[in-house]
């Protein structure tokens, strides 16, 4: 991961989270069926030409889609939550705490009432601290563990 998608995925922490575990709800509730009967006339008249009748395989393609999606943010979710353990500053984790659970930078500054500049500057500092761990500078052997097996 480059810094800019180390600080795109801290942006959109919160909603891959919340995606993770939508799309996990959406492949046990949808199971495959073989469609409602039609009775009368609407059994009678022709189909349309895009009328989609393979219902199981279909549902198979969107399972296979759902977990190729949730194993991607999945990665990038726990890239995050490893480095994330070995930031020691209590200000740089607040800010990070902060950046997950979707925060802006101006709520962030109000919040901690501190300029929104030194903001920008511990984020900056939080995305070099997590490139490193990612790219061999750290000494978390279970980040490069996470990024091998994806």
């Amino acid at each position: 991961m480059t810094q800019e998608e180390i600080r795109r995925a801290l942006r959109d922490f919160h909603w891959m989270e919340n995606e993770i575990q939508r799309l996990y709800k959406e492949m046990q509730d949808l199971s495959p069926s073989a469609g409602v009967s039609q009775y009368g006339i609407e059994a009678s008249m022709q189909r349309s030409k895009h009328t989609v009748l393979d219902k199981v395989g279909n549902h198979v393609v969107r399972n296979d889609r759902y977990g190729r999606m949730i194993r991607k943010l999945e990665k990038k979710v726990g890239l995050i939550n490893k480095s994330m353990e070995s930031i020691t500053d209590d200000r740089m984790k607040t800010v990070l705490l902060c950046l997950l659970d979707g925060m802006s930078i101006v709520s962030i500054a109000k919040h901690l009432r501190i300029s929104e500049r030194h903001i920008y500057h511990l984020r900056d500092d939080i995305v070099t601290h997590i490139y490193n761990q990612i790219h061999g500078e750290g000494d978390d052997p279970s980040i490069k563990n996470l990024i091998n097996t994806g």
